[in-house]
C-alpha cells in the first residue's frame, strides 16, 4: 500500500469535505485522468458508504489540472476510501502528479 499521510487531528465523527487539486504532468494526464474516473466510479457505489460525494472536474485552460470535491460521513469513511484499490492504483503513479488538499467544514 502506498503511504498516505496521517489525517489531519481535527478530522474525527463528523461530517468535512476535502477539495483536491492534482496537477499532473503533461504526458500522464490521460493516465491519471482513467484512474480518477475509476475512483469516482467506486467511491459512488454502495462499496463506500462513507463517501458521500466524489466529482472530478478537469480545467478547460490547463487540461492537466483536475479538481475534485469529496464528501465524507467522517474520518472514517475517508480512511476506507484510501485504502480502496482504484486509490493504491493512482498513489503508484504519484511522481507524476502534485496533490493539493483542504479540508472544510460545512457551514
Amino acid at each position: 500500500m502506498s503511504s498516505i499521510p496521517p489525517l489531519p487531528s481535527y478530522i474525527k465523527d463528523t461530517k468535512f469535505i476535502i477539495l483536491a487539486t492534482i496537477t499532473v504532468q503533461d504526458d500522464q494526464t490521460d493516465q491519471i485522468k482513467s484512474k480518477l474516473l475509476n475512483i469516482q466510479k467506486k467511491a459512488k457505489s454502495d462499496e463506500e458508504p462513507g463517501t458521500l460525494s466524489y466529482r472530478v472536474h478537469q480545467s478547460f485552460e490547463t487540461p492537466n489540472k483536475f479538481t475534485i470535491y469529496e464528501e465524507y460521513e467522517n474520518k472514517s469513511g475517508l480512511e476506507s476510501h484510501l485504502k480502496s484499490t482504484e486509490f493504491q492504483d493512482l498513489m503508484k503513479l504519484q511522481s507524476s502528479f502534485s496533490l493539493d488538499s483542504t479540508f472544510l467544514q460545512e457551514l
